[in-house]
């Protein structure tokens, strides 16, 4: 959480020391755990796109809640695939209060997660 970044240094310290509390070791990292993928089909095609979604708990400081992202894939290749994956989240959910200073303080509560993804297929040798 400490690589997050706004347009803003002010907002930046606010962000990682007061709100995510990310110069904390212990919050340093969020994690989500995959719980469930939906909606993949047995097989794809290369350069066909085909959304899914997927479920999963995300810890953020002491808190742990159940979200799903919308995500997308393109099978690139027959050994890489990319995609991106979106959910909206209330941060009031995880806890997480805004302080009341100019620039920080008109913060709304959803927070949209986005993550790009890629999967590259890796040959291991049997001996």
């Amino acid at each position: 959480l400490n690589t997050l970044t706004t347009d803003n240094d002010f907002r930046n310290r606010a962000l990682h020391g007061q709100i995510l509390q990310s110069t904390r070791p212990e919050f340093e990292f969020a994690e989500f755990v995959p719980r469930q993928l939906i909606g993949l089909p047995d097989t794809v095609e290369v350069g066909e796109t085909l959304p899914f979604q997927i479920v999963g708990d995300l810890r953020l400081r002491d808190e742990i809640q159940p979200v799903t992202f919308d995500a997308a894939f393109t099978l690139v290749s027959q050994d890489r695939l990319e995609g991106t994956a979106r959910t909206m989240v209330l941060r009031d959910d995880f806890g997480l209060t805004i302080p009341e200073a100019p620039g920080v303080a008109n913060v709304g509560d959803e927070v949209t997660l986005e993550i790009d993804f890629v999967a590259q297929a890796v040959l291991r040798e049997t001996e």
